[in-house]
């Protein structure tokens, strides 16, 4: 099954960059060309540099190992390029599982220790739509087995008890719905001044709601941010009502696992299958390592 991707998904805020590690040279190339795999396999296992074993450990999931190692770089040298570049991959992962209070608090610490960066200004620009967004809790993944309409990645959901058949998308970096579906549960919805990346390459304006609950299956979340859309953009001029939201990668991860079927079944909240750095094959400059598009199948392992 090919992903699904709405037209208004890709991360664009914190793209990866190249650190000039010191006294690491043989790491280097690898991460500036980001073969990750290789460069798993180049480090010893705890007495390689600390910022490329923090960055391995933030690509195959590993996030809190990642967010320690990350940050024990930042302290010991936090004027070096390897601390202004691992705010950036903490952020990354802060934003990748719906943390946008720590991934604001993440970018306004990089920018203070850092304040001559021209990239400056349109980093504050591009996060301006996240700031005031709480930190989303995923609750224990548990297994659950859920109907879908044949050839379709809808499922279905609750939010505050109230039903929903949304799509998941393995490409969306941020879950979203329409202003009417915002409106039919009952969400506040504020005024940003940000600006989203679409799959065309235009950016469009959004603007957020946050679902105080909601439940896939068996596995429950609190404060869920959305992405909220005019009804008249794509693809939610297309979807009936109950229909026109998505769950992207933040509430994914949450379910740890998850398994599509075009039997007319999605399987959710399994045990993941041990991570294998060496043999990966999904690896992505901005992409959890372990996001797997199959033929029959899209399997999603979180940390």
């Amino acid at each position: 099954m090919r992903r699904a991707r709405a037209a208004c998904v890709l991360l664009t805020i914190v793209p990866a960059a190249v650190a000039d590690g010191s006294g690491s040279s043989q790491f280097k190339p690898l991460y500036d060309a980001r073969r990750w795999a290789e460069l798993y396999q180049a480090l010893p296992s705890h007495n390689g540099p600390a910022f490329y074993r923090g960055v391995v450990a933030a690509v195959f999931g590993d996030d809190r190992r990642a967010e320690a190692i990350l940050q024990s770089v930042i302290r010991s040298a936090p004027n070096s390029e390897e601390a202004y570049e691992s705010y950036e991959w903490l952020a990354h992962l802060y934003f990748r599982t719906g943390q946008y209070r720590r991934f604001v608090a993440d970018m306004e610490a990089r920018w203070a220790a850092f304040p001559n960066k021209t990239e400056l200004k349109n980093e504050q620009a591009a996060i301006a739509g996240f700031r005031g967004l709480p930190d989303q809790i995923a609750g224990k993944p548990r297994h659950a087995t859920l109907p879908h309409e044949p050839g379709k990645v809808f499922i279905p959901i609750a939010i505050n008890k109230a039903p929903a058949t949304y799509f998941f998308d393995t490409g969306a970096w941020v879950n979203c719905m329409s202003e009417s579906e915002a409106k039919r549960l009952g969400l506040t919805i504020h005024e940003t001044d940000g600006t989203l990346g679409t799959g065309t390459g235009v950016r469009v304006g959004f603007r957020t709601a946050v679902a105080p609950e909601m439940t896939v299956g068996n596995t429950h979340f609190t404060n869920v941010s959305f992405a909220v859309f005019r009804d008249d953009q794509e693809p939610w001029s297309m979807l009936p009502a109950e229909r026109r939201g998505l769950i992207g990668i933040p509430t994914i991860l949450g379910l740890r696992t998850l398994r599509w079927s075009r039997e007319g079944t999605v399987e959710i909240g399994m045990k993941p299958a041990p991570a294998d750095p060496g043999n990966c094959q999904y690896c992505d400059a901005r992409d959890v390592c372990r996001v797997a598009a199959r033929e029959s199948e899209v399997l999603v392992e979180g940390a």
